[in-house]
C-alpha cells in the first residue's frame, strides 16, 4: 500500500472531522428545517433522541467487550456475535442523531459521504489488518457474522466477561467524545431558533 493511503488511513478521524467541519458551520448559521415546537420539529427531535440512545448504547455495549483489547484478542461474543463492527455502527447512529438535532440537509449529506467513505475504504482496510493478525479464525468470523447489519439470531456470550479497568477507561473516554457531539448539536439548534442568532446561509 502506498505511503499516501497509509497516511490517509492513519489520520482517518482527522480527515473525517475536517470534511464535516464546513458542513457543521453551514448548519449552525442557517435556519432549522422546521419551526420550533411544530409537529415536524417534535417528531424530528424524537427520532434524534431515539437514534442517539441506540447508538450510545451500542457503543457502550461494544466497549464493555472490546475494552482496550483491540488487535490483541479476537472478540466474537456479545455485540460482536451479531455484528463485526458494533463500535462503528454506534458511531454512525450517534452521528445521524446529530443530523436530526441540527435539522440540516447539508450536514446529513456530508455525514452520509463520510459514512460511505468509512464503509467502503476504512472498515475493509481494518478488517484486512485483523485478517493478517488472526488468520483463519478471523476469516471464519467474517463468514458467520455480518459486517454492519446486526443478525440477532447469532447472538451468544459467556456468563461473565473480563474487564481491564485501565483500558476500559480509555475506551469510555473516546466514547464520551462521540456521545457529547449530539448534545452539542442540540444546544446549537436551540440557539438557531433564537431571533438574535445570525443566519448567513
Amino acid at each position: 500500500m502506498s505511503n499516501g493511503s497509509d497516511w490517509a488511513f492513519r489520520y482517518r478521524v482527522f480527515l473525517g472531522v475536517a470534511f464535516l467541519t464546513p458542513c457543521v458551520v453551514v448548519a449552525v448559521f442557517s435556519k432549522p428545517l422546521f419551526t420550533e415546537g411544530s409537529w415536524a420539529d417534535v417528531v424530528t427531535e424524537f427520532f434524534g433522541w431515539a437514534v442517539f440512545l441506540l447508538g450510545a448504547g451500542c457503543r457502550l455495549w461494544a466497549t464493555l467487550y472490546i475494552g482496550g483489547r483491540k488487535k490483541q484478542v479476537l472478540v466474537t461474543e456479545g455485540p460482536y456475535s451479531i455484528c463485526r463492527n458494533p463500535l462503528y455502527v454506534g458511531s454512525f447512529l450517534i452521528g445521524m442523531s446529530a443530523g436530526f438535532f441540527l435539522q440540516s440537509i447539508v450536514f446529513m449529506a456530508g455525514f452520509f459521504l463520510v459514512v460511505v467513505a468509512y464503509a467502503t475504504a476504512v472498515v475493509p482496510r481494518e478488517e484486512s489488518r485483523l485478517r493478517e493478525i488472526f488468520g483463519e479464525e478471523y476469516a471464519r468470523f467474517c463468514q458467520s457474522v455480518p459486517r454492519f447489519w446486526p443478525h440477532p439470531r447469532g447472538f451468544h456470550t459467556a456468563p461473565t466477561i473480563e474487564l481491564n479497568l485501565k483500558n476500559l477507561s480509555s475506551e469510555l473516554k473516546s466514547s464520551a467524545i462521540w456521545i457529547g457531539l449530539p448534545v452539542l448539536a442540540k444546544v446549537f439548534n436551540m440557539l438557531r431558533c433564537q431571533p438574535w442568532w445570525p443566519h448567513f446561509f
